[in-house]
C-alpha cells in the first residue's frame, strides 16, 4: 500500500507541474538507489530516478534533460564511474553528488572492481546510511522522521540477509551476465552465469552457451534462472531446445539494474529481494 501511495504522490506532482520545469530534491541513477531513497523520504522530498523503467542500465546515457535535472537537484545518487561513466562530463550543479562506490568499504580485495555491489545484502544495507547522511545534510529539519525510515529498512534487509544465510549450500544457473559476486561471498549461494563478465555488453558466444548446456545436463539442473529484465528469451531457448530429454522450470532472479514498469508501480526493494529468496528456495527444496 506505501508503495501504491508514493506512486501516485508522485505522479499527482508531475501533473501539477507540467507546465513548468519540474526539479527534484534527489535524483538517483539505478534502482537500488532510488527505491533506498524514496524508502527514508517517503512524501517528505521527491525522487527522481533517470533510468526509466524497462530501460538498459549498462547502455543509459543522459538526456539534456536528465543533465538539467541532475544539475537543478539537492542530492544526485550513483554507482560508480565504472558504471556511469558519463557523470564525469556533466556540469556540477551546486548540490550533493554521493558516489556510493567511493564510499562504500569493499573490503575484499578479489571483487573490489565488482560494479554490481548493489546486488548485495551488506552493500545496500551500507548505502542506506550512506544515503541517509546525505538526505539529512539537505533537509535537517526531517531527521528524525528520516533516521526511523532507515532504521526500519535496515532491519527489513538484514532479516532477509539471515534468510539467504541459513539456506544451504547450493549452485544454480543463471541466464545473464555475472553480477552475484559480492552477493556469493557473503552467502552460501553459489550462481553460475552464462556470460562471466561484469557487463551484458556482448552476447554469449556458441562455446559459453554450449558450456550451459553441459552443466545442466550433467548435474540434471531442474530450474534454471534468469534475469528477470532481459533473460528470459535466452531462457526459453535453453527450455525449448532441451525439452525432449530434460525438463526445465524457468525462475525468474531480480539483479536490481531496473525493473518493469508494472513491477516499478507495485513492488518494492524487500518485496524483490523476498522473491529472489523464494525462488531459490523453491529450487534447493525440489532439486535445482
Amino acid at each position: 500500500m506505501k508503495k501504491v501511495i508514493i506512486f501516485i504522490s508522485l505522479a499527482l506532482m508531475v501533473i501539477l507541474t507540467s507546465c513548468g520545469k519540474k526539479k527534484y530534491d534527489i535524483v538517483t541513477t539505478l534502482y537500488p538507489q532510488y527505491e533506498i531513497a524514496q524508502e527514508i523520504v517517503l512524501n517528505k522530498l521527491s525522487v527522481k530516478p533517470l533510468i526509466v523503467p524497462g530501460a538498459d542500465a549498462h547502455h543509459f546515457e543522459p538526456t539534456s534533460k536528465n543533465m538539467i535535472e541532475i544539475i537543478d537537484s539537492s542530492l544526485f545518487i550513483y554507482s560508480s564511474l565504472s558504471m556511469e561513466p558519463w557523470v564525469e562530463k556533466i556540469e556540477k550543479g551546486k548540490g550533493h553528488y554521493l558516489n556510493l562506490y567511493e564510499q562504500l568499504t569493499l573490503i575484499d580485495s578479489e571483487i573490489s572492481d565488482d560494479v554490481h555491489f548493489f546486488f548485495s545484502l551488506d552493500y545496500q544495507i551500507e548505502m542506506i546510511n550512506l544515503i541517509l547522511a546525505e538526505i539529512i545534510i539537505i533537509d535537517p529539519l526531517n531527521e528524525e522522521f528520516y533516521q526511523n525510515n532507515a532504521t526500519q529498512l535496515e532491519q527489513e534487509l538484514r532479516a532477509i540477509k539471515n534468510d539467504f544465510i541459513n539456506l544451504e549450500h547450493h549452485s544454480f544457473y543463471f541466464i545473464g551476465h555475472d553480477v552475484f559476486a559480492s552477493f556469493s561471498q557473503q552467502t552460501n549461494i553459489t550462481i553460475i552465469s552464462l556470460l562471466n563478465e561484469f557487463t551484458d555488453e556482448t552476447n554469449p558466444t556458441s562455446n559459453e552457451i554450449e558450456t550451459m548446456y553441459t552443466l545442466i545436463k550433467t548435474n540434471k539442473v531442474k530450474f534454471l534462472y534468469y534475469d528477470s529484465l532481459t533473460g528470459y528469451e535466452m531462457a526459453k531457448r535453453f527450455q525449448n531446445d532441451l525439452k525432449n530429454s530434460h525438463a526445465l522450470t524457468l525462475l525468474p532472479l531480480h539483479t536490481f539494474h531496473n525493473v518493469d514498469n508494472e513491477t516499478f508501480k507495485r513492488q518494492d526493494l524487500i518485496a524483490l529481494w523476498r522473491e529472489n529468496y523464494q525462488n531459490l528456495e523453491r529450487g534447493i527444496n525440489n532439486g535445482a
